[in-house]
């Protein structure tokens, strides 16, 4: 699983949460009450984008690179930086069956363009690129769901940048998708 970082470099590792949660329909519901603690934390300097986890390490995701990190060390394992395949705007990470999956977007250069990059967990080699073409907006977090089902969110924003007369991408159009079930990144559903 994934999770979104503020540019502080600190990673707050799990909370216990000791109520359990009720999702209700209704408007009129009271929110559940929930209270949690801090069980450890991390001080990672490349965390400026988001981080993926699996059982034994931390990955922290900048712009272009991946550092991984030991969970019971808290010492760097291993860093790759990789503007030379291209990298311009690393969002969010996943980590599932020794690959991460890294949501990338070419932000704030317009036409927005977007890519699904996949790593070696162990090795932090680039394994596989799935472009998602000049449409939809930018990829900023893929993640799998409990029935293996893959899902993703491509961004758009109200923002102006440089000279450009309109915003990138309107905000109208951000877009939760899920992905194709035949094992393949062609297109969201």
């Amino acid at each position: 699983m994934f999770a979104r970082l503020s540019l502080a470099a600190t990673l707050v590792v799990a909370l216990n949460c000791v109520a359990p949660v009720v999702v209700t329909l209704s408007l009129a519901a009271e929110p559940v009450a929930m209270t949690s603690s801090v069980l450890d934390s991390f001080e990672i300097p490349e965390i400026n984008q988001a981080i993926g986890v699996d059982a034994e390490h931390f990955y922290a995701i900048d712009n272009t690179s991946i550092a991984k990190y030991a969970k019971g060390s808290k010492q760097p394992v291993l860093s790759r930086d990789y503007e030379d395949i291209g990298a311009i705007h690393f969002d969010s990470a996943t980590v599932v069956d020794g690959k991460v999956y890294v949501a990338h977007s070419n932000y704030p250069v317009w036409p927005m363009t977007s890519s699904l990059e996949i790593f070696d967990a162990a090795t932090l080699d680039h394994l596989e690129s799935h472009s998602f073409g000049i449409q939809i907006g930018s990829f900023t977090w893929v993640d799998r769901a409990a029935d293996g089902s893959w899902w993703g969110g491509f961004a758009n924003y109200n923002r102006v940048f440089d000279k450009s007369p309109v915003a990138y991408g309107n905000k109208y159009n951000t877009q939760v998708v899920r992905f194709t079930p035949t094992g393949r990144w062609p297109r969201p559903m």
